[in-house]
């Protein structure tokens, strides 16, 4: 039985990055014996055992057949007389295929050393075409090794538009999808990630309203994917950084046209509740924001309203960090906004129920005097 460090961890050595998990491959044993020096299995499509010390993955050394369509459409085989080449050459890119044993020494036989000199995320075999997540895991390399100056090469982009073009993207399943989406928003350079699903005609695909929005916010200086870029350098929260991206929805698009919209691309990608929500309230606040300084007392307060500042302020300003992603007089705009806040925390709640208001009285009440406050701010001279 030889065990082999692979993937991500061997790439990442190599480059200098530092590796947070390692995968390992296991050749020439059985499940059986595993078992026997206390491995724990998991998943039933192929043995996967967790290391009784460490909790780490080890894969038995396999191979594989096209036997459907999409991500799971393969039929594995695994035997002790699997060899490590034939378990490496399954995987998608030659710098992903780079194997070390106990020793450090690197085997290494679809040369991925070679592709991490020239900076080129290249296809192994054939077979990559028969997985069409590939084209979201490549793009999700492209982003996120971006900054160490990595491209795809031209042949794996042409085979990525290639499956495009067969229908197997359809077969994926929109939990899968977003998967590579919430790994790729992560990363230093998320824009980098849909750039590279429009080349090979992907995105139009999973999401044609999403792709449709992007093209045509691409010609302006300030783009959405800019701001999806500065959001990602300010370290924000993956729901601030998609939020970011389609902040800008609510020019594109008018009233309930932008959430219909938002709606179906959260739908198609199967975004959680947080991402949506986010998104929702910087698609409303963006517009507002942009003529912030025309807006009236009525307005500000439905503002609020329409946002539920009042109710969810902490999505409120994650809202606002993004949608500030796309604007240029974000801080002049970050300090009116958080100077409302301050003096509407002030409103004596408690006070009015004093004086007699309930119900829906109360609640006339609270909104006059939150109109007095923010009145006031706006006419100050």
């Amino acid at each position: 039985m030889e065990i082999y460090l692979v993937g991500g961890a061997v790439r990442d050595e190599l480059l200098g990055i530092p590796v947070h998990e390692q995968d390992w491959v296991v050749v020439g044993a059985t499940p059986k014996e595993l078992l026997k020096q206390g491995y724990r299995t998991v998943g039933n499509d192929f043995p996967v055992f967790l290391h009784p010390d460490t909790g780490e993955e080890y894969a038995l050394a396999r191979t594989e057949r096209k036997s459907g369509h999409g991500y799971n459409g393969f039929t594995f085989y695994t035997s002790p007389d699997v060899s490590l080449e034939q378990d490496l050459i399954r995987r998608d890119l030659t710098i992903n295929a780079i194997a070390k044993d106990n020793n450090g020494k690197l085997i290494d036989p679809y040369h991925g050393q070679d592709d991490l000199e020239k900076k080129l995320l290249r296809h192994i075999s054939p077979a990559f075409s028969e997985d069409p997540l590939r084209v979201l895991r490549v793009a999700r390399f492209a982003a996120k090794l971006n900054k160490h100056g990595f491209r795809i090469a031209t042949e794996t982009l042409s085979t990525m538009k290639q499956i495009g073009s067969c229908g197997e993207l359809n077969h994926l399943t929109p939990e899968r999808v977003w998967q590579e989406w919430d790994k790729a928003l992560t990363t230093s350079n998320p824009a980098v990630f849909i750039t590279s699903l429009i080349s090979c005609d992907a995105l139009a695909i999973l999401s044609p309203e999403l792709d449709q929005y992007i093209k045509n916010t691409s010609s302006s200086n300030q783009t959405p994917l800019n701001a999806l870029d500065l959001s990602a350098e300010l370290e924000l929260s993956s729901p601030i950084r998609f939020a970011s991206l389609l902040a800008p929805l609510g020019i594109a698009f008018q009233g309930d046209q932008t959430q219909n919209i938002l709606k179906k691309i959260c739908t198609q990608l199967k975004t959680p509740k947080t991402f949506q929500d986010t998104a929702l309230i910087a698609t409303i606040l963006f517009p507002a924001l942009e003529n912030i300084n025309t807006l009236t007392t009525k307005e500000f307060l439905e503002l609020l309203d329409k946002t539920d500042f009042f109710r969810r302020t902490e999505r409120f300003w994650d809202a606002v960090k993004a949608c500030n992603c796309n604007l240029n007089n974000h801080q002049r705009i970050t300090a009116i906004l958080e100077e409302i806040s301050r003096n509407l925390d002030t409103l004596n709640i408690s006070e009015l129920v004093n004086k007699g208001w309930k119900g829906k009285e109360l609640g006339n009440a609270i909104h006059e005097e939150r109109g007095r406050i923010i009145e006031k701010l706006l006419n100050r001279d």
